[in-house]
Formats: C-alpha cells, sequence, structure tokens
C-alpha cells in the first residue's frame, strides 16, 4: 500500500452510501464514479455512440440462431477487464424479520436465497453480454456483477 493511502475517502464513501434505498437504476452510476473516486481510478468515459472502451451502458448485439438479432447494454464496460452488472437488492417487505439491527438485516439479506438466486441471475446476465462482444475486443478475464453498497462477485 503507498506511503500516502488514506482510510477517509473510502469511510466517507460507506457513510454516503451505506442507507441508500433500492434504486437501482437511480443509483448505479453515481455508486460506481464515487467508488472510482475513493480508490483512485479514473471513472469511465462519457458515451459516444454506442461503443466505447470504458464507458457505462455499452451497447452489444445478441444474435439468436434463428438470425435475428437484439441490441443490448453492459451497465459499465471496460475492454480487457470486465463487464459490471449493476444490481441492488430488495428491501424486505418485514424486515423484521431479518434482523434487529441494520448490520444483521444486510448480513442476512445477502444469506438469503432470494439474494443467492439474484446474484447467478447477474452472473449469467454479465456472462452473457462478455459473449456478445465483438471477438477482436476479446472476452474480459472477469465478467462481474455488483449490487451497491460493497458487494461484488468476479468469476
Amino acid at each position: 500500500m503507498p506511503d500516502s493511502f488514506s482510510a477517509a475517502p473510502i469511510d466517507a464513501f460507506i457513510a454516503r452510501w451505506r442507507d441508500s434505498a433500492s434504486s437501482e437504476r437511480s443509483n448505479s452510476q453515481s455508486f460506481l464514479n464515487e467508488l472510482c473516486d475513493a480508490i483512485g481510478v479514473p471513472r469511465p468515459e462519457p458515451a459516444i455512440g454506442g461503443v466505447g472502451d470504458y464507458r457505462f451502458e455499452r451497447t452489444v448485439t445478441h444474435y439468436f440462431p434463428d438470425a435475428g438479432s437484439t441490441e443490448r447494454r453492459i451497465d459499465l464496460y471496460r475492454r480487457g477487464c470486465f463487464v459490471l452488472e449493476s444490481k441492488q437488492g430488495d428491501n424486505p417487505r418485514q424486515p423484521s424479520l431479518f434482523g434487529e439491527n441494520e448490520a444483521q438485516r444486510r448480513a442476512n439479506i445477502r444469506r438469503s436465497p432470494g439474494w443467492a438466486k439474484r446474484m447467478l441471475e447477474a452472473r449469467g446476465q454479465a456472462e452473457n453480454y462478455a459473449r456478445d462482444l465483438p471477438v477482436e475486443e476479446g472476452y474480459p478475464p472477469c465478467p462481474v456483477r455488483w449490487r451497491c453498497h460493497g458487494t461484488y462477485s468476479c468469476c
């Protein structure tokens, strides 16, 4: 770790996002931009058309066996690095069933069958997007699924 490392930006990032509500569409890009700032890496580039090497909403074309096709969008893509699919967990209908305090509730939600199902779906979605990338771009080493609040998985 560099001598100049400070945990302050990461602590501030966690504090800011800790209590955000389930709203993937509203939160994902802001969350990821601020995560980039907190860990000291560049933010994704502005979109120009449907393609790009490091951007949100990267367009890919999925081809069907019957010769049809459809355009799909990767939540965040970095060529040669990753495909990221954002998911934000649901707020439970009966919070008391998941624990007495916020930390316990969040931990129990991540252990639930519904959570596991959503993460497996996100993994499959990211892997499918990676397969839809143009051959010349190569297959990213790590299709990723992300859940806001810092839980991620890399296959």
